[in-house]
């Protein structure tokens, strides 16, 4: 059982409890609890981990942490042992951990790494990897690459999420476009759009870097506009939050710096 601070499984063999603990360990990044996340994942990590997937869980939050030092001892060499295995969903997320451990650092490598475990989720079909990578490439993109694959990973991300209810991968989703916004100097739309994403604990896990984001549009936009703008979005319900993202994707390709 997985409750509090213990996790039990006796008489199983280490890949199995490698496994297990690794995906239990998702629970704590919908609760908004990452560090408890890193703990349980390297538990699976330290009890043997044929199929990689607690490295992987284990490089990916350190990565989304900010923790990049430590993210890299764990991304290092990691995508060759995936491949290793031969199993087509060890090597998706070794790229999708791989690419969260270097996206400070090689945002370029993590963009292509990205696209490849894109494709590969898509061939293999590994459906719950392909939809996080859609979310975190349609980011890399807007940020780094290709603005109209942005606005199409985009768009398909929040379709995908919001059919399935899945309200705090969608909520992640707005916080990322906010992101491509805010790098465009569209402070108003990223504003708005990061009040739809701050009232769900997985925001935090999911994107960690929220809070730093509301601190500099607060400070680009004046502190009363910023919360009129923030407000706004937190009072949207979800339908209206997912018409008023799919709205703004056209402003990706907008380049200059006015709000």
């Amino acid at each position: 059982p997985v409750g509090g601070d213990h996790l039990t499984l006796t008489g199983r063999p280490s890949g199995w409890v490698s496994f297990v603990a690794s995906w239990a360990a998702q629970a704590y990044v919908i609760g908004g609890r990452p560090d408890d996340h890193l703990r349980l994942t390297r538990i699976g990590y330290e009890r043997g981990d044929p199929w990689l997937g607690a490295r992987c869980g284990v490089a990916w939050v350190l990565g989304n942490l900010g923790r990049l030092d430590e993210a890299e001892e764990y991304a290092e060499g990691l995508i060759e042992a995936a491949e290793a295995t031969e199993i087509p969903w060890s090597t998706v997320f070794a790229l999708e951990a791989w690419a969260s451990a270097r996206v400070a650092t090689n945002p370029r490598g993590a963009l292509e790494a990205r696209q490849r475990a894109l494709r590969l989720a898509e061939r293999s079909h590994c459906r719950l990897l392909a939809t996080i990578i859609l979310r975190e490439l349609a980011w890399l993109e807007g940020l780094h690459g290709d603005p109209h694959a942005a606005a199409d990973h985009f768009e398909d991300a929040i379709s995908m999420y919001h059919r399935s209810g899945n309200t705090p991968n969608l909520l992640a989703t707005f916080a990322r476009l906010a992101d491509c916004f805010e790098q465009r100097g569209l402070f108003e739309t990223a504003a708005t759009l990061v009040g739809t994403a701050s009232d769900n604990p997985a925001t935090a896990s999911l994107v960690p870097d929220l809070p730093r984001a509301e601190e500099r549009l607060r400070s680009a936009l004046g502190a009363d506009r910023y919360d009129e703008l923030s407000a706004s979005g937190a009072a949207m319900d979800r339908g209206a939050a997912v018409d008023y993202a799919r709205a703004q994707l056209g402003k990706l390709d907008h380049t200059g710096s006015s709000a």
